[in-house]
Formats: structure tokens, sequence, C-alpha cells
């Protein structure tokens, strides 16, 4: 497995970029073909993660610290 640090970076979600882009009356379709609850909890997940971000830099920093260590570990085995 191949680790890479800019996979860690926050990025949006899939459901944030479908309400973007998909007008609202089609959304309730692509969230049941989803999975209601799978969509529901993964961005509960991610809101929970960057609240821990927000509420604590020092965190981030550690984790991501810790990312690009397993990166090297992966890269020089």
């Amino acid at each position: 497995m191949e680790w890479q640090l800019e996979a860690f970076e926050s990025r949006t979600s899939l459901w944030r970029l479908i309400e973007e882009f998909v007008p609202e009356s089609e959304r309730l379709e692509i969230k049941e073909a989803l999975g209601e609850d799978l969509v529901d909890e993964t961005l509960d997940l991610q809101n929970e993660v960057s609240s821990y971000f927000q509420s604590s830099p020092n965190l981030y920093c550690q984790v991501k610290l810790m990312y690009s260590f397993m990166y090297e570990s992966a890269n020089t085995s």
C-alpha cells in the first residue's frame, strides 16, 4: 500500500459536491441509491473530524506528522 501525504488533506465530500451541482429535485434519488444512512454517517464523521481539528490545531499537526512517518516507512520497506 502506498501512502501519500496529500491524501490526508481535507477534501470536500462527495455529497457536498452533489449538493452543489445536482438540482435539489434529483438529490433524494441519488441519496437513496448511495444509501441514506451511509451518506448521513459519512457527513457526521466528516463534521466530527473537522471539529476536532479546528478545536485543536496541535492534534491536526500530530496526525499529519504521524501520517508522514507512515508514508516514509511504507516507502523505505
